[in-house]
């Protein structure tokens, strides 16, 4: 038996909903009232954005679940929360439909189209289906962010949103280009599938950029000595670089919120830009000016003047003397 079934039995048990004989409960709308308010349901007077009513329907259904209640009863169930200017609209749009004998024919499922379309008019629902088709991460979003973005527009178009495997895909292709050309010859069942495989390529990917840029963490590791020497050894390879010293009595820039480092002007982590010669494409250990530089040094060595060794003969002495 599952979880909701257990529940539903053991509400239906401590409620008197069922007799010694285990028939079903009585089909009375006042019966279910009861039993409704009993859940505490809350009250529905206007919604500042489509989600509030996207969450209420949802808190009803989920009471609706654990009831066990019937879809003839839902609808009146549900209706009998509305205060304010929205129970002024209910009360106007059924008298109109012909009262309560067209409410007892209104289902659930038609209830809740009625309700979105109240609250999610077609110009907003013909907006939210091209950005849907269209949308994209951002710069700034993790692909964790991005998912939930992607499934609060995908909730609110619910079939038209497509099944879980035409969700996964618009999803993938709405990654940026860097993650997506990872994940280009895999397919996914569903979202959820797509953003941990998204996820965990963003994860590799920061590491391995830290790795890059903090070698004296990789390479000496062996004592509080050697780490000096490895720091000492980056801050002399990067003397020309962002990573400058400021006047000898300490650092004259403050500490970096991107790289933790104390350079002037802008991080070239940030910006994805050498951090030897400012350019982009490369990072500093493939930059070209180290072999400038190392090429350029052993040029201007000039030989040194060799001896001149000079042989003085005894009869060139005595004429000179």
């Amino acid at each position: 038996m599952s979880y909701t079934a257990e529940i539903r039995k053991e509400f239906r048990t401590s409620s008197g909903l069922s007799d010694a004989g285990g028939n079903p409960p009585p089909v009375t709308i006042h019966t279910w009232l009861e039993r409704f308010n009993k859940q505490k349901p809350h009250s529905f007077e206007k919604a500042t954005a489509l989600v509030d009513a996207e969450n209420w329907i949802s808190h009803m259904e989920k009471i609706f679940d654990v009831m066990g209640c019937e879809d003839a009863f839902k609808t009146r169930l549900v209706v009998y929360k509305f205060e304010g200017n929205e129970l002024a609209w209910w009360k106007a749009y059924k008298q109109a439909k012909g009262g309560d004998a067209w409410l007892i024919m209104v289902t659930w499922a038609d209830f809740k189209k009625l309700f979105f379309l109240q609250f999610f008019p077609r110009a907003e629902q013909e907006r939210l289906k091209r950005e849907y088709h269209f949308i994209r991460q951002t710069n700034t979003e993790t692909s964790t962010e991005f998912m939930q973005r992607f499934l609060r527009v995908a909730g609110f178009l619910r079939a038209a949103a497509g099944t879980e495997e035409e969700q996964a895909k618009n999803f993938q292709w709405g990654l940026r280009r860097s993650t997506l050309n990872h994940l280009m010859c895999m397919s996914y069942m569903d979202v959820a599938q797509v953003a941990n495989a998204a996820r965990n390529y963003e994860i590799l990917n920061e590491r391995d950029d830290d790795d890059t840029e903090r070698p004296d963490k990789r390479n000496f590791g062996y004592g509080r000595d050697q780490r000096n020497i490895g720091q000492q050894s980056n801050r002399s390879a990067n003397s020309g670089s962002q990573q400058s010293r400021g006047p000898s009595e300490g650092y004259s820039y403050p500490v970096c919120t991107t790289c933790g480092r104390r350079h002037p002007g802008e991080c070239r982590r940030a910006a994805g830009t050498c951090f030897k010669c400012g350019q982009a494409g490369h990072l500093q250990k493939d930059c070209k000016k180290n072999t400038t530089a190392s090429t350029s040094g052993q040029a201007d060595k000039k030989p040194g003047a060799s001896g001149r060794v000079f042989a003085i003969t005894e009869d060139h002495a005595a004429k000179t003397s």
